[in-house]
């Protein structure tokens, strides 16, 4: 039987044919090669597991969802089927840079049981498809490792998903909230940090993730999810005072996303129940119709050039 791979990635796909590939290519190209790619279809109907199965890359490994479940009961499915002592995970329509994980499992080694950090950077397709960052990724020194905390991460706003020691989360029963994908990354790092597991931050960009120009946040339904997850973990009798205070500090910035998030896709009850809600909120809409605004031109631009 063929050693277990150093590191596993987990990725969710649902109807993602036009995407998966390169997000696959983007881990089987790491600069570090003991790894396997695990594809969760999630019950697809295109030709997703068609895409998956004519790469033809023995790490990589499909394993096929009987029903729809969304991406959070798609990782845990993936999870259970990993054997990889590290794990992470990936979006089906966004990609690695190419010496993440070398870079994540490079601290991990050195500082023992931990997880391991980094920024992502919005992106869009370039040559060949593949996704290049809207704005550049900083020089290549940036990557000195420091310690995170759920407080640093819930700050930064363009954290993502850690490399993690799955013996940590088998141990302590730790999974994605099946009853919302909204703000995924949060409540695992929230989960990590409740169990006492060291955290820490490599200050570089590895992971892109895929702007649309449509909605350069999160939709509405989305965000709501993610304010479910803050409540949820602010409730939970396991989670440190500390953290749950800073999750209670975080919370007025979800709250005025979904006013924006409302009026974008035009969902006018919805609008207006968030307004009644916290009229003040209504004080930010010109200064996020300006950031979406400028979103959008930029990534216009980025189309055309």
């Amino acid at each position: 039987m063929p050693a277990a791979p150093l590191v596993s990635v987990v990725i969710p796909a649902y109807n993602a044919e036009k995407t998966i590939r390169n997000a696959v290519h983007s881990v089987l190209e790491q600069t570090m090669a003991d790894l396997e790619v695990i594809v969760v279809d999630d019950a697809s109907t295109d030709g997703t597991t068609r895409v998956v199965e004519g790469i033809g890359d023995p790490r990589i490994r499909l394993v096929k969802s009987p029903s729809n479940r969304r991406c959070s009961a798609a990782r845990n499915l993936g999870l259970k089927h990993a054997l990889g002592p590290w794990v992470t995970f990936l979006d089906a329509d966004d990609e690695f840079v190419a010496d993440r994980l070398e870079s994540l499992l490079g601290v991990a080694l050195r500082e023992g049981e931990c997880f391991v950090g980094d920024r992502l950077a919005p992106a869009v397709p370039g040559y060949g498809a593949r996704l290049m960052p809207l704005a550049s990724r900083g020089s290549a020194g940036q990557d000195r490792a420091r310690a995170l905390d759920y407080g640093e991460a819930s700050r930064w706003g363009a954290c993502t998903f850690p490399l993690v020691p799955r013996a940590t989360l088998a141990r302590h029963g730790i999974e994605f909230p099946e009853w919302g994908s909204g703000g995924d990354w949060a409540f695992l790092v929230a989960r990590l940090c409740a169990v006492g597991l060291k955290g820490m931050s490599v200050c570089r960009v590895g992971y892109l993730t895929r702007v649309t120009g449509r909605h350069d946040s999160s939709t509405l339904r989305a965000i709501e999810e993610q304010l479910s997850v803050h409540d949820r973990l602010a409730d939970a009798p396991d989670v440190p005072e500390p953290v749950k205070e800073r999750l209670r500090r975080g919370r007025p910035g979800i709250r005025r996303r979904l006013i924006v998030a409302s009026l974008r896709e035009h969902r006018w009850k919805k609008f207006a129940y968030y307004a009644r809600r916290s009229p003040g909120d209504l004080l930010w809409l010109p200064a996020s119709v300006v950031r979406f605004l400028w979103r959008r031109l930029r990534y216009l631009f980025s189309r055309s050039s």
